[in-house]
């Protein structure tokens, strides 16, 4: 069986050009410094790339931006792919770097040598690069695209930095109870075991819930909340798939409408981009109808690409849609006009504050929600806890 190749980080000596670093293909370490050896580069230290099953938006955003700034000033497309790969931090990434490299030597374009390694380019980004490189726009449309896509990652890192709080905010209050059920509550327990009277019914579940196992008292819980999380997953697997499902969730009244919005918005952002870099409308809804997020637009999409061909407008295929009524104006004028583009960009910037706009408030209510949940709780500890001394405060007075 063929050894491996893997891919290194290394630094050397040359004796003309002095210090020098890369990333090289070999067997092992003593390969590569044989390698070396052969361009009179005198191994220093090396290090083995890491290996990623899949590259984070981060690590496209990075290496769009990276070869955009080295198309623009004027690099030839195989010295592009040379640098990148030598800048590649991970074993995937740096395979497909050379394999870009091999398809140019022969002849291909860089989105055909993409196609060959769906393992490493994902395939929403191949039609993007071959509209560059067929209008003779790649850095235009690479601009536009890492601009895109940095917009989104920010929009997700918000959302996840928007939910840190409330998740950190329940986990103490778990923690919370537990110890009050495990320390607390027994010392009560205790004392009206003594008293020989008869319970309230909330004071009597708070006790008896208190006598669980610690393992039992974690483990429920963790159980329930692993249960919720994968029936979740699954659920939005289902909707991905299913678009009348995602329809009567899209026309929930407040969050149901937002993630409607919101899907339509990122598609909205790729339909401008692709405007922006030339390519046909036809062709961008076929692409959305391909990746959009949501199972719903993808068949709008489909409906607005058969229609187009049939030479009819785009607006009148949405018509019976979920999209606002905003955009449907806006899309009919620009169609009217000939400026679909520029009132294409005005409607999703009103698309795009609107759904800022729900999210805000959305990451406000969310804490207070589990604040409140969570003093609820409490309270109700508390009260079964004391509800049998008012009780018998009670009984002596009288």
């Amino acid at each position: 069986m063929a050894s491996r190749l893997v891919w290194y980080k290394w630094r050397g000596l040359h004796p003309e050009r002095h210090h020098m670093h890369g990333v090289c293909a070999a067997l092992n370490p003593k390969h590569l410094k044989i390698e070396l050896l052969q361009h009179q580069t005198l191994l220093q230290s090396c290090q083995r790339l890491p290996n990623r099953w899949q590259l984070r938006t981060a690590d496209w955003i990075q290496l769009i931006q990276q070869w955009r700034t080295l198309t623009t000033v004027g690099f030839d497309q195989q010295k592009c792919w040379q640098l990148l790969r030598d800048r590649s931090r991970n074993q995937r990434l740096a395979s497909g770097c050379q394999h870009i490299i091999s398809g140019i030597q022969q002849g291909q374009s860089i989105s055909a040598a993409m196609r060959q390694l769906p393992r490493v380019f994902p395939s929403w980004l191949i039609p993007w690069i071959e509209s560059g490189e067929q209008s003779g726009q790649l850095g235009s449309v690479l601009g536009h695209l890492a601009a895109t896509l940095s917009v989104q990652l920010a929009r997700q890192r918000q959302l996840q930095q928007a939910m840190r709080y409330p998740l950190m905010v329940l986990g103490l209050a778990f923690l919370m109870l537990v110890l009050m059920l495990q320390l607390l509550v027994p010392r009560f327990a205790t004392i009206y075991a003594d008293m020989d009277r008869a319970l309230p019914p909330l004071t009597a579940l708070v006790i008896q819930w208190s006598a669980m196992p610690w393992s039992l008292m974690v483990g429920v819980p963790l159980l329930i909340l692993g249960s919720l999380a994968i029936g979740a997953h699954v659920l939005k697997r289902l909707l991905r798939q299913r678009s009348r499902w995602q329809e009567v969730c899209y026309r929930l009244p407040g969050l149901g409408r937002w993630w409607c919005e919101r899907h339509l918005y990122d598609d909205l952002v790729m339909v401008q981009l692709g405007l922006q870099s030339q390519m046909n409308l036809v062709q961008l809804c076929d692409l959305q109808a391909q990746y959009s997020a949501s199972s719903y637009w993808r068949q709008q999409w489909q409906h607005a690409r058969q229609q187009l061909q049939q030479g009819r407008p785009w607006s009148l295929s949405w018509q019976s849609t979920l999209a606002p009524e905003l955009l449907l104006a806006a899309i009919a004028i620009g169609e009217e006009s000939g400026q679909l583009l520029e009132q294409l960009r005005i409607a999703t910037q009103e698309l795009g504050y609107s759904v800022e706009q729900f999210a805000q408030r959305l990451h406000t209510v969310i804490p207070a929600c589990a604040l409140s949940v969570v003093s609820l709780i409490v309270m109700l500890i508390l009260l079964a806890i004391y509800l049998p001394l008012f009780q018998l405060a009670g009984a002596v007075a009288v």
